[in-house]
């Protein structure tokens, strides 16, 4: 039968335990041996946390198992009940003191083992910069961090033990931290530490996106009075979608001069290289007709409602006779379009124009348009309404190669509401930290990334990992931090696909050591 053997047991003056640690013994029968018995470790249990006068169950803390009790009468293990917690002092499932340890210790660990906080430490050199950015990626990033501040979240975090060198006041202060972040040397080093990452894994070319010009801050530039426009120039990795280079400027610059602009790794064999281009309306000029229209380059502009394009003659040409034929209709993202590609002469080059019609879009302005003025619409003469039908939802797409047609719409699509997101971060900060925000949401698009594919190849998701490991919670003691819940199957499971297991205890000061001295 097993017991429990008990080793170094202490207790304070009034009976609660402070030391001790216990294992599960079995007897085993020896035929040879002198008593004909022997006592055989069978799991250690660790730290006692509680132990019955007769010491045959108790409460411990395991680093196999975390937090169990065990009962050497039935010979098993099992959770602590709620009421056995409060008597330990944890409340609601946690102790006092405990922190959120799971989350944010899988998520550090993924770093290391994917090569991205090498990438992290090339890129970012100073350590406070970069713990700044690492509690900032964790706060935004994990599920425990999403519903407070990035204070409280380090203050429940396993992750706070990590940067003792934060300033905890000054972590609401987001456009200080991005305005240093926004400093054009850690633009530049942290994308030319991204290129060597991508070069050594999977090399590809480049998108690059320039849309309409973006809102500033009145004065944001000097010599400025009223509100500025800037122009921001985006380069996504064609196939991944990740941002590789950025640029804006207080003018609308040129996309030749931002493409030729990359910084480029010395004597790589594979330079990154601008494949393509997603314009503005009005960005097409002959010099990028010249340089994308090719077998190894092309673009796709939004066509502009002007004197060389008029938007009500390309419908009566090219819209209208095709109208209401399912063989021009297609679905994409849940909606419905008319399309119609064809040929066109631009700059003495050989380029198409494809028609589009959001019928979902037009039909519900339309609608509304006539409840508005019903009087008007009904004087309409045919074609007028037909037009005034469609123009809501009507817009023209230009491109270099002959794309299929919903192909085209989506690629288009993509890339510009990618544009759209880095657009839309800190519209009324000073450049410096837009520049910041932006580098910053450039760095989480890659982590988020990697670790959606790494985990779509164990057919999982990054929420469903956060979800089985936001259970484990870890007790501070002298030197260590310990689990104090048992690891579910589906925990070890998520800790396995990095290759280690759940850890029932681990050191803040080494587990830092570790993540600093790549």
């Amino acid at each position: 039968m097993a017991f429990i053997k008990v080793q170094k047991l202490a207790r304070d003056k009034d009976g609660s335990i402070t030391q001790g640690t216990a294992s599960i013994v079995d007897t085993v029968y020896i035929a040879d041996g002198k008593y004909h018995s022997k006592q055989v470790v069978r799991e250690p249990l660790g730290k006692i946390l509680s132990l019955s006068e007769d010491k045959r169950n108790g409460i411990f803390l395991s680093q196999r198992r975390g937090l169990v009790h065990y009962d050497a009468e039935q010979d098993t293990f099992r959770m602590l009940s709620s009421g056995e917690k409060e008597a330990l002092g944890l409340i609601g499932g946690r102790a006092q003191a405990s922190l959120t340890f799971g989350d944010a210790y899988w998520y550090l660990q993924y770093l290391l083992h994917s090569g991205l906080m090498q990438v992290l430490k090339e890129a970012f050199p100073d350590e406070t910069l970069r713990e700044a950015l690492l509690v900032r990626l964790l706060h935004k990033s994990l599920p425990s961090g999403r519903c407070t501040s990035c204070a409280g979240f380090l203050s429940s975090s396993f992750a706070g033990l990590l940067v003792p060198m934060q300033d905890k006041a000054g972590l609401a202060d987001d456009t200080a931290f991005f305005s240093l972040l926004g400093r054009e040397e850690y633009s530049t080093s942290f994308f030319l530490a991204l290129h060597k990452y991508l070069q050594d894994r999977q090399p590809e070319s480049c998108v690059l996106v320039k849309t309409a010009p973006l809102p500033w801050q009145a004065g944001a530039f000097s010599g400025t009075e009223s509100q500025d426009h800037g122009s921001l120039c985006l380069v996504l990795a064609r196939n991944s979608g990740l941002p590789v280079w950025f640029t804006i400027s207080p003018d609308e610059g040129s996309v030749l001069a931002t493409a030729g602009s990359m910084p480029q790794l010395q004597d790589s064999p594979n330079q990154l290289q601008t494949a393509s281009c997603i314009l503005e309306a009005g960005s097409v000029s002959k010099d990028i007709v010249r340089e994308f229209c090719s077998d190894k380059k092309d673009f796709i502009a939004l066509m502009p409602a002007r004197k060389d394009f008029q938007y009500k003659d390309a419908f009566k040409e090219h819209v209208r006779p095709y109208l209401g034929k399912a063989k021009f209709e297609f679905s994409l993202e849940g909606r419905r379009y008319f399309a119609r590609q064809v040929p066109f002469s631009l700059y003495g080059r050989n380029v198409y124009i494809t028609h589009f019609v959001d019928l979902e879009k037009a039909r519900l302005r339309f609608k509304e348009y006539s409840t508005l003025y019903p009087n008007e619409v009904d004087d309409l003469g045919g074609f007028k309404k037909e037009w005034l039908a469609s123009r809501f939802g009507y817009f023209a797409l230009l491109s270099s190669a002959p794309l299929p047609e919903k192909e085209l719409l989506g690629t288009y699509l993509e890339q510009s509401r990618r544009y759209e997101y880095f657009a839309s971060l800190c519209p009324d900060c000073q450049p410096a930290a837009r520049r910041g925000a932006i580098l910053f949401a450039s760095v989480q698009s890659l982590i988020s990334q990697g670790l959606k594919t790494a985990l779509a190849d164990h057919n999982t998701t990054p929420e469903e990992v956060f979800a089985a490991i936001q259970p484990l919670f870890c007790l501070p003691s002298d030197t260590d931090l310990c689990l104090t819940d048992t690891p579910s199957d589906k925990a070890r499971d998520c800790f396995a696909i990095l290759g280690i297991a759940v850890p029932a205890c681990v050191s803040p000061e080494k587990f830092r050591q570790e993540l600093s001295s790549l």
